[in-house]
């Protein structure tokens, strides 16, 4: 199975934002960003999302050219458990692959639980906006990870 982690692509700037940090969306380099993200071929992947709405932008692109449905999941929220993430990776049963979209304070934690678990990383270790890293699962053992650099637009 692979799981596609992709963090948030750019979003208007937190510190001149006055509403819910939960309703922030994308800037327009974001949606830029997003509009590349779409194109990533995942297969026939299950997408879920964090309710935020830059997460959810991000993704939608991407679900529209797939034609399926976007999954909004409280685990992929800011703040969320990163462990919860990954034992649902992990020790779910997932007919498909799955596209998820969070946040850059859970993707690092989720990757560094998985590496702990033997997964082997291919790349910085970072999870920059709009970045994709792609992790092989087998049998419920995460095994390797590659990474994508978010879109240069």
């Amino acid at each position: 199975m692979l799981v596609h982690l992709i963090r948030h692509a750019n979003a208007e700037s937190r510190k001149s934002w006055t509403e819910p940090d939960s309703a922030r969306p994308l800037s327009p380099k974001g949606i830029s960003q997003a509009e590349v993200i779409a194109r990533f071929d995942v297969g026939d992947a299950t997408i879920h999302t964090s309710p935020a709405v830059r997460c959810h932008s991000t993704i939608e692109p991407m679900a529209t050219r797939l034609g399926v449905k976007v999954h909004i999941d409280s685990r992929l929220a800011e703040g969320a458990d990163p462990q919860a993430v990954v034992t649902w990776i992990c020790e779910g049963e997932h007919e498909t692959d799955l596209v998820l979209c969070a946040h850059g304070d859970v993707l690092p934690q989720v990757l560094r639980l998985m590496a702990l678990r033997g997964m082997t990383l291919d790349g910085p270790g970072t999870v920059g906006k709009g970045s994709i890293w792609t992790c092989k699962v087998e049998g419920g053992h995460p095994a390797h990870a590659s990474y994508r650099p978010p879109p240069a637009v």
